[in-house]
């Protein structure tokens, strides 16, 4: 399996939203997400949720198949 993600858009002012994306190929195509954040306030089990940061964040993706 492998993972393609982005952000639209990449660059926001504080608490302005962004989309995350996450695409999987590969594997069985049925697919768990885990979204978390540095600073870690952020947290989804969502393919493609949005976020709304108020600093300079890092976004990390986890998906199960």
């Amino acid at each position: 399996m492998s993972i393609t993600t982005t952000a639209d858009p990449i660059e926001v002012c504080a608490g302005d939203p962004t989309e995350l994306f996450a695409n999987p190929s590969g594997g069985s195509g049925t697919y768990t997400y885990s979204w978390t954040s540095t600073p870690g306030v952020f947290m989804s089990d969502l393919q493609n949720p949005s976020a709304y940061p108020q600093e300079t964040t890092t976004y990390t993706i986890s998906v199960d198949d």
